[in-house]
């Protein structure tokens, strides 16, 4: 069977279910109809000639009422299941329903003899070809139309015989009925051609909706096609973009202090670096001069790739101004951040008017001399954490930030001397760790409980302290994200430079 003929099957089912809950809502009005006369107004069949007429009728119009829904729940069945209505069971079907007036016609022929051809009930032979056209079977159609017409000349021609007393002459009274019997065909005939009209629709409606479909489907498919397309091509294009930021990472870890290097001035040293993408805008520098050590840490404006381009620009910056005699003394923090503020604002072009960007960088840095027991720091936004015998306190850096169009060139920052101990230590953080939201309530880490987190570790191992910074990090986040690179570097000044 082809999709067609299936769906088409499927659709004369429904068009049956729709027919016989049709004709099961008819037969329930008929007869709740003549039971409410027969209970209202008995007279009106009491005087007929037969007292079991009234119960008779109510129980045909039962049979009917039952036989229609027994047939609504037999196609129910089937539509269900997927199943055929057979044509054999269908004209026996057809067959029963049409005998359904012809039936109660020679029921009222008993007590109204010839004039029951001429009662309301012939017209409910209409009722039941014109419902056949939901068969969409134009051969349906014609066999109601048949079998109507046929049983009422039939029935016609046997209450002619039966009652020849009538009034009007038989040969009239012959030509009438026949007359009737031919109009009852020829509905049948007219709602053929209804049936198939409707059939010829919907074989058209759906040789459009399957053109339709199988355009759709090409189109879907074409779509598709160019789709994955274009998938593949934005999966290499963006490898090609990963590939570049993982090999860009390389190069901005190149820019870290060397970690050997630090350690052999800092033993007891360690620094925890975590960029909130691939690359990010956190960095360090370390610097041995003459007389003594430049360590800092810088936060530069955002994170990821523009992040990571600005921490090129200030090391590079850095190495310039300790290297290269551009400030006059390389052992001031303070000269140190006043210079590189100029050297940023001015190499982004931020001193000038209608400037194409506002970048710049928070920085804390230390300069660590050979002797004195004395660290000397300066800070641009950032400060310094150190701890003594678990008392943790915090140098505050100026409130002045790097490089930015409304950052002063001509800000002088200040220089802070920190004495320390053998057992000090010290702790140069970026933002990124304090800022963090997390916790049951999703509020900041905050310096408070940074200040907590430090009078806990303090003394451990300095590799275990970046472990316990982490896992207290991490913690803390739970499953938010991540909100900016985090930069710790923790440091204890050797007793050597007491």
């Amino acid at each position: 069977m082809s999709p067609f003929e299936k769906s088409f099957a499927k659709e004369v089912l429904k068009s049956e279910v729709l027919r016989v809950t049709i004709l099961a809502g008819f037969f329930m009005l008929a007869f709740i109809w003549f039971l409410i006369i027969s209970n209202v107004d008995p007279a009106a069949f009491m005087r007929t000639r037969h007292p079991g007429f009234y119960k008779l009728l109510l129980g045909l119009l039962f049979i009917f009422m039952v036989y229609e829904i027994g047939a609504r729940v037999a196609f129910s069945h089937l539509l269900k299941n997927h199943e055929m209505f057979l044509p054999l069971p269908r004209y026996v079907n057809a067959f029963v329903e049409t005998s359904m007036p012809t039936l109660v016609i020679i029921l009222f022929s008993r007590t109204e003899q010839i004039n029951a051809l001429f009662m309301p009930m012939c017209l409910a032979y209409f009722i039941f070809i014109g419902l056949s056209a939901l068969r969409l079977d134009y051969k349906q159609c014609l066999f109601t139309g048949a079998v109507a017409s046929f049983e009422y000349l039939a029935v016609a021609v046997w209450l002619i015989d039966k009652h020849p007393g009538s009034s009007a002459p038989i040969l009239e009274l012959g030509i009438i009925h026949f007359a009737r019997a031919f109009i009852i065909f020829s509905f049948g005939i007219a709602i053929s051609f209804v049936s198939i009209e409707l059939k010829k629709r919907f074989m058209t409606s759906y040789k459009s909706l399957k053109e339709y479909s199988t355009k759709i489907e090409q189109e879907v498919k074409e779509r598709t096609s160019d789709l994955n397309l274009t998938l593949i091509e934005k999966e290499l294009a963006n490898k090609k973009v990963i590939d570049s930021i993982n090999y860009s990472r390389l190069i901005q870890r190149s820019l870290l202090p060397d970690k050997n290097e630090v350690k052999a001035s800092i033993p007891n040293s360690t620094l925890l670096w975590m960029p909130k993408d691939i690359v990010g805008g956190d960095i360090t520098f370390y610097e041995k001069i003459g007389d003594g050590i430049v360590y800092a840490v810088l936060d530069c404006t955002g994170h990821g790739v523009p992040g990571a381009f600005m921490t090129m620009l200030a090391v590079s910056c850095l190495n310039r101004i300790v290297n290269d005699d551009l400030c006059s003394e390389p052992n001031d923090p303070a000269s140190i951040l006043k210079q590189l503020n100029f050297m940023i604002k001015r190499t982004l072009k931020q001193d000038k008017e209608n400037p194409l960007s506002n970048d710049g960088l928070d920085a804390g840095i230390c300069f660590i001399p050979n002797s004195g027991g004395t660290i000397i720091y300066s800070g641009a936004r950032l400060g310094l954490f150190h701890v003594n015998d678990g008392v943790v306190e915090m140098v505050r850096g100026d409130k002045q930030s790097i490089g930015y169009i409304d950052s002063d060139t001509d800000f002088i920052f200040t220089n802070k001397k920190v004495p320390f101990k053998p057992d000090t230590m010290f702790y140069l953080s970026t933002d990124g760790f304090t800022d963090q939201l997390g916790g049951k309530k999703g509020f900041s880490f905050g310096k408070k409980r940074f200040k907590a987190l430090l009078s806990q570790i303090y003394s451990m191992p300095l590799e275990e302290q970046q472990e316990a910074l982490m896992d207290a990090f991490n913690a803390y986040r739970g499953g938010n994200e991540r909100q900016d690179d985090v930069t710790v570097a923790c440091f204890k000044v050797p007793s050597v430079f007491l």
